[in-house]
Protein backbone atom coordinates (compact mmCIF):
# COMPACT_ATOMS: atom_id res chain seq x y z
CA UNK A 1 0.00 0.00 0.00
CA UNK A 2 2.97 2.21 0.76
CA UNK A 3 4.00 2.46 -2.93
CA UNK A 4 0.04 3.27 -3.93
CA UNK A 5 0.75 6.02 -1.64
CA UNK A 6 4.43 7.18 -3.24
CA UNK A 7 3.46 6.71 -6.50
CA UNK A 8 0.90 9.06 -6.03
CA UNK A 9 3.24 11.79 -3.97
CA UNK A 10 5.92 11.72 -6.99
CA UNK A 11 3.19 12.26 -9.75
CA UNK A 12 1.74 15.37 -7.09
CA UNK A 13 4.63 16.44 -6.65
CA UNK A 14 8.23 16.97 -8.17
CA UNK A 15 10.37 18.69 -5.71
CA UNK A 16 12.03 17.30 -2.28
CA UNK A 17 10.43 19.44 0.17
CA UNK A 18 8.59 17.63 2.69
CA UNK A 19 5.76 20.18 3.75
CA UNK A 20 2.48 19.89 1.81
CA UNK A 21 -0.17 22.20 1.64
CA UNK A 22 -3.41 20.66 -0.15
CA UNK A 23 -6.07 23.28 -1.27
CA UNK A 24 -8.85 20.30 -1.18
CA UNK A 25 -12.21 22.67 -2.46
CA UNK A 26 -15.05 22.28 -4.72
CA UNK A 27 -15.15 24.28 -8.11
CA UNK A 28 -15.90 27.52 -8.65
CA UNK A 29 -15.12 29.02 -5.15
CA UNK A 30 -12.20 31.42 -5.81
CA UNK A 31 -9.52 28.64 -5.04
CA UNK A 32 -7.42 29.55 -8.19
CA UNK A 33 -6.59 32.28 -6.75
CA UNK A 34 -6.16 31.11 -3.27
CA UNK A 35 -3.68 28.31 -5.38
CA UNK A 36 -1.91 31.23 -7.14
CA UNK A 37 -1.28 33.42 -3.87
CA UNK A 38 -0.04 30.21 -1.81
CA UNK A 39 2.29 29.33 -4.79
CA UNK A 40 3.97 32.76 -5.36
CA UNK A 41 4.59 33.08 -1.41
CA UNK A 42 5.22 29.63 -0.15
CA UNK A 43 5.95 27.99 -3.28
CA UNK A 44 9.78 27.49 -2.22
CA UNK A 45 8.72 26.02 0.92
CA UNK A 46 6.08 24.37 0.38
CA UNK A 47 4.67 21.43 -2.20
CA UNK A 48 1.13 22.96 -3.07
CA UNK A 49 -1.40 21.14 -4.57
CA UNK A 50 -5.38 21.91 -6.01
CA UNK A 51 -7.28 19.05 -6.05
CA UNK A 52 -11.37 19.21 -6.10
CA UNK A 53 -12.00 15.62 -5.99
CA UNK A 54 -11.05 12.06 -5.57
CA UNK A 55 -11.62 11.72 -10.29
CA UNK A 56 -9.07 14.71 -10.64
CA UNK A 57 -6.64 12.72 -8.46
CA UNK A 58 -7.43 9.94 -10.70
CA UNK A 59 -6.63 12.16 -13.52
CA UNK A 60 -3.44 13.35 -12.19
CA UNK A 61 -2.06 9.97 -11.09
CA UNK A 62 -3.31 7.21 -12.63
CA UNK A 63 -4.43 5.49 -9.17
CA UNK A 64 -8.00 4.60 -8.54
CA UNK A 65 -9.50 3.92 -4.97
CA UNK A 66 -7.95 6.44 -2.66
CA UNK A 67 -9.10 9.58 -1.53
CA UNK A 68 -6.98 12.85 -0.39
CA UNK A 69 -7.77 12.22 3.19
CA UNK A 70 -5.70 8.94 3.11
CA UNK A 71 -2.75 10.35 0.95
CA UNK A 72 -2.99 13.58 3.86
CA UNK A 73 -3.04 10.71 6.89
CA UNK A 74 -0.37 8.90 5.12
CA UNK A 75 1.69 11.83 5.13
CA UNK A 76 1.48 12.51 8.37
CA UNK A 77 2.04 8.58 9.39
CA UNK A 78 5.40 8.71 7.65
CA UNK A 79 6.29 11.81 9.99
CA UNK A 80 5.90 14.81 6.97
CA UNK A 81 4.27 18.72 7.63
CA UNK A 82 0.97 19.12 6.11
CA UNK A 83 -1.75 22.10 5.91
Amino acid sequence: MNEKYNTIINDLFKNNLNNFIFVYTPTKVGSTSLVTSLRVSLGRLYNIVHIHDEVMLKVLTGVENITVNEIINYLASIGKEYW
